[in-house]
Order: C-alpha cells, then structure tokens, then sequence
C-alpha cells in the first residue's frame, strides 16, 4: 500500500521526448504538450494495472511510468505514437499501429529495448538519441497532430 503522504515526484522529459520525436517524424512535436516520468503505481492507481503510459489529451500531458516491465523507452515512444494518431477514434487502431510498428520501430530498432535513462544519458553527453531519418515520410491518411499544435 502506497504512503497516501507521499508526493508525486515527476521528472520532466520533455526535450528527450522531443528528440525522439524528431528521429521518427518530419513535423515537429507540438509545442503545448508535456511529457512527465512518474511513478509506475500513479498511473496504474488511475488506468490500471496493465497499464505503463498513457496519453492525457485533456491535459495535453503524457505521462510514462519508470521501472515498468515494458522498457520505458518504448513505452515513450509508444506514447508519442498516440499523440501523433491522436484524431483516431479508437486507441489502438490501424494509423496507430502503422505509425508505431512501421515507422518508429524502424526508426530506433533495437534502441526501442533500451532504458530511458540511457536515452537521457545519450543527451547529456551531447550525442542526438539519432539525426532525422530521411525515410520518415509523413502519413498521407490525414493523422497529423497539426491542428492541436
């Protein structure tokens, strides 16, 4: 049972999030959205158990758990592929899943199973997380998140 007087520590990782956006999409990510790292438990407290991210459009907030199963990495740019289908109607549909499984993992591969914070030590260090890929043509099917940047 958490401690109810604990306080919700959140670390900001926006600038990593939109690095990484930038390796997958030619856009840029939109301006008014925050990503934060929390504590797996206050996600799963609110969505469920299952649950290691989520995408908070009425708050223009992802939030990404730490330490989860699921590579927290992954588990970012799982999000940021929501936030780039976020005028789909349903959650996991097919733009989603083309623009998650087709264009990001292919952008990052195996960088997908890293940790986050070799993500944000790769930033420190001066080293892009990896320059825009070329190959990362925008969706001709109308999912672009431009209207909400």
């Amino acid at each position: 049972m958490p401690n109810p007087r604990r306080s919700l520590r959140r670390k900001d990782i926006t600038e990593l999030a939109r690095a990484a956006w930038s390796r997958v999409w030619p856009e840029p990510m939109p301006r008014d959205w925050k990503v934060y790292m929390v504590r797996k438990t206050v996600i799963q407290e609110a969505f469920g158990r299952g649950v290691c991210g989520v995408t908070l459009r009425d708050r223009k907030t992802i939030l990404v758990g730490r330490h989860t199963q699921r590579y927290s990495f992954e588990t970012l740019v799982h999000e940021l592929a929501h936030l780039r289908t976020i005028d789909e109607g349903i959650d996991h549909g097919p733009l989603w899943t083309h623009e998650f499984n087709a264009v990001a993992r292919a952008a990052f591969g195996v960088e997908l199973r890293k940790d986050i914070d070799w993500a944000q030590a790769e930033m420190r260090a001066g080293r892009a997380i990896a320059p825009p890929l070329p190959s990362a043509a925008p969706l001709t099917g109308g999912a672009s998140v431009r209207g909400i940047a």
